[in-house]
């Protein structure tokens, strides 16, 4: 449920900075919103006692943030602030991130290996990504030594495991899958 009115507010204030021509701009002051969130928790837990008043709180949002964000951004906050939604921020820039790179047609890609990859092979990968989606791939490299060797990648949801640890596993699943009628005696 709170992902599904994150997307509907990360689309409302995506439209508003489309036409705006402000989407780059309003990332960066969401991302501002969260690391204010984030870092003073002290002023997040006002905005989320529910024995302070909306007024109050919206006071206090409008002091912290006047200045420093477009009055869109400022109202869009406000807004959430009004119906009690402040704590989807998180989520909401998140969301919104998403329909930038969409928009931007940017796919985000984490490899995952055993040993660091080195620039020429990240380049090639992403070359091959980039051929094979569409789209502009931008790569993250993460190391995780127990896959063994061989390359983990995922794009969104989705997982491909070309990993040895993966193999093994499979080859392991296999052989617990065969039938005692299977094999010759």
């Amino acid at each position: 449920m709170a992902e599904l009115i994150s997307k509907k507010y990360a689309m409302a204030l995506f439209e508003i900075a489309r036409e705006r021509g402000k989407m780059e701009d309003y990332l960066k002051q969401l991302g501002e919103i969260v690391k204010v969130f984030t870092e003073e928790m002290k002023f997040f837990e006002i905005l989320n006692n529910p024995f302070i008043e909306r007024s109050e709180k919206k006071e206090l949002v409008e002091k912290v943030f006047k200045g420093i964000l477009d009055s869109d951004v400022l109202n869009f906050l406000m807004l959430l602030v009004e119906k009690n939604r402040q704590n989807l921020v998180d989520e909401i820039f998140r969301e919104y991130l998403a329909l930038l790179d969409e928009e931007k047609n940017i796919l985000h890609v984490t490899a995952i290996t055993a040993i660091p990859m080195l620039e020429e092979d990240k380049m090639e990968l992403s070359k091959k990504l980039e051929n094979l989606t569409g789209k502009k791939i931008i790569l993250q490299n993460k190391v995780e030594p127990d896959i063994i060797g061989g390359m983990i990648i995922k794009i969104k949801d989705k997982l491909i495991d070309g990993s040895i640890r993966g193999r093994l596993r499979n080859l392991r699943n296999n052989l617990l899958n065969i039938q005692l009628t299977d094999v010759e005696v």
